[in-house]
C-alpha cells in the first residue's frame, strides 16, 4: 500500500482525497461458513481501511470515501460477514470525522444497474432471473456519479444512495421480519407433549384477571406444562434463554407491546409480569384495547400479504 501511495505522488504530484471501494460479496449460511472465509470477506473493507488510515495519516486530505452498501442496514440471507464488514465502514466514518479534519463518509450504495458487485457476481442459474429483476431497479452508472457530486459537497459522515424510497423499504423489510420471525417461533413448540406441573417451591395459585389469565395460557403453550401458577418462576418450570424469545413474541403479539426479552428475567413470574404489562388502575379496558389492536395490526399483515402474493 505504501508502494501504490507512493506511485500516486509521483504520478499526480498530490493526492487530494481517497476512495475504498475494495470488497468481496458473501453468499454462504454463517453455519456452513468457517473462520477463514469470513475473514477473507470482511479483510479487504476492514483491513483495508485501516491500512489506508495507517498509511495516510499524516496526508491532507480534502476526502475519504468509503463505499459501503444498503446491506449493512437491511442485512441479507447469507450475508452476515459482508454486512459484518460495510457496516465497519459506517462506524468508522462517524469515528473518524470526529477526530481528524479529513472529511469521511460512507455510502451505503444500493445495487447498480450496469456495473458493480452485483451485476459482476456469479449466480446460479436458479437466481440469475431473479437478480435481472432486482438489477432493473438499480441505480444507473450517471446516477451514481450524480449522487456521489452531491455528497463530496456535504460533510455528512454517512448516506444512503437508493433509488426506492428507502424509508419506507426499511420499515417494510423490518415489518416482514418480525412477521416472518414470529410465525417460525409460533410453529416451535406446536407439537410438544403437555406435561403435569412439576413440584415448586412455592404453591399453585390460579390466574385471578384476564391478563393473568393470558399470560398463563401463553406460557402453558409454549413451555409444555398444562397448569401454571401466576407465581411460578419460569426458569423453575424448566424455561430458558430460546424459550424465553418465544414467550416474550407471543406476549408482544397477543398485547401489541414491545417488551424486550430481559423483562423476563426482572419479572419471571405470570403475576410480576402482568404488573408491568398494564396499570392496575385500567388493566381491563387496556387489555380489551390492546387485544382488540393486536388483532387489528395481524389482520392487516396477512391481508398485505395476500394482496402482495
Amino acid at each position: 500500500m505504501q508502494q501504490a501511495i507512493a506511485s500516486a505522488y509521483s504520478t499526480f504530484g498530490q493526492l487530494n482525497g481517497v476512495f475504498h471501494a475494495a470488497g468481496v460479496p458473501g453468499g454462504s449460511a454463517i453455519q456452513r461458513k468457517t473462520r477463514e472465509e469470513a475473514e477473507s470477506i470482511l479483510a479487504p473493507k476492514v483491513k483495508g481501511t485501516l491500512v489506508l488510515d495507517a498509511v495516510l495519516k499524516d496526508a491532507q486530505l480534502d476526502f475519504f470515501i468509503l463505499t459501503s452498501s444498503i446491506n449493512s442496514i437491511l442485512g441479507g440471507f447469507g450475508q452476515v460477514d459482508y454486512c459484518a464488514a460495510n457496516a465497519f465502514l459506517d462506524a468508522f466514518a462517524h469515528s473518524n470525522i470526529t477526530k481528524s479534519h479529513t472529511f469521511t463518509t460512507s455510502i451505503n450504495w444500493d445495487t447498480w444497474q450496469e456495473v458493480g458487485m452485483a451485476v459482476n457476481t456469479a449466480v446460479s442459474k436458479q437466481l440469475q432471473e431473479l437478480r435481472a429483476e432486482n438489477l432493473k431497479q438499480g441505480i444507473l452508472p450517471q446516477e451514481g456519479i450524480d449522487a456521489l457530486t452531491r455528497i463530496l459537497e456535504s460533510t455528512i459522515p454517512q448516506v444512503v444512495v437508493s433509488p426506492s424510497d428507502f424509508l419506507n423499504l426499511f420499515q417494510q423489510h423490518n415489518s416482514d421480519q418480525k412477521i416472518l420471525i414470529s410465525e417460525v417461533l409460533e410453529t416451535i413448540n406446536k407439537s410438544h407433549a403437555i406435561h403435569p406441573r412439576p413440584e415448586l417451591s412455592n404453591d399453585f395459585v390460579a390466574p385471578r384477571n384476564d391478563i393473568e389469565q393470558k399470560l398463563t395460557e401463553i406460557w402453558q403453550q409454549i413451555l409444555g406444562i398444562e397448569r401454571i401458577g401466576i407465581h411460578d418462576n419460569f426458569f423453575e418450570l424448566g424455561g430458558d434463554s430460546l424459550i424465553g424469545i418465544q414467550v416474550i413474541s407471543q406476549v408482544n403479539k397477543a398485547f401489541d407491546l414491545n417488551v424486550p426479552i430481559a423483562k423476563l428475567y426482572e419479572c419471571p413470574t405470570v403475576s410480576s409480569m402482568a404488573k408491568i404489562l398494564i396499570p392496575e388502575e385500567d388493566e381491563k379496558t387496556n387489555f380489551e384495547q390492546r387485544l382488540l389492536r393486536g388483532q387489528r395490526r395481524r389482520q392487516m399483515k396477512m391481508q398485505k400479504m395476500l394482496d402482495e402474493s
